[in-house]
């Protein structure tokens, strides 16, 4: 007897609706059986800027944004569900200038990342963290002479769903 599942044909081929079981349950775990789940973004920089202590960073170029998470008018990504993720900000300083960012997760330090720039140097920082599901996570200056080197793909801030709770 085939369930069709290896075909791509509902599990219940007969049935129109969601058996009131399956609603429940995922009611229960605040998922839908159709999510796929995929949840990454990648944001960039487009142009270099000096920002001052305890700005966001305006990553105004989304090159990825699987499951809509990334606010490009916050600059914030904000967990669609509940589960581990991977952070990751990868940042290029200005010739003679120094660059010290954090990637903040509601409102509380995560990681930092440094940069000096001798010769246009980058830093890179990961982490892994559990957020609950509308839980926000954004990259934000720490000091006052914080200044990005411009151009596209050096400054980029992404993260994605490594895990969701079940």
């Amino acid at each position: 007897m085939s369930f069709g599942l290896s075909c791509g044909l509902p599990i219940f081929p007969n049935v129109t609706e969601k058996p009131a079981y399956v609603q429940l349950l995922e009611q229960k775990l605040d998922i839908s059986i159709n999510d796929s789940q995929q949840i990454a973004f990648t944001a960039c920089r487009t142009t270099g800027v000096q920002l001052s202590n305890g700005q966001t960073v305006a990553y105004d170029h989304v090159v990825t944004n699987l499951g809509g998470g990334y606010d490009t008018n916050q600059f914030q990504f904000s967990a669609p569900l509940s589960g581990l993720y991977q952070f990751t900000v990868t940042v290029m300083s200005g010739m003679n200038t120094i660059i010290h960012l954090r990637i903040v997760k509601n409102g509380s330090e995560l990681v930092k990342v440094f940069s000096t720039g001798h010769w246009d140097e980058t830093g890179t920082n990961v982490v892994n963290v559990h957020l609950h599901k509308n839980d926000r996570v954004w990259v934000q200056a720490m000091d006052t002479s914080s200044s990005l080197e411009g151009g596209f793909g050096y400054n980029c801030f992404s993260g994605n769903l490594i895990q969701a709770d079940v």
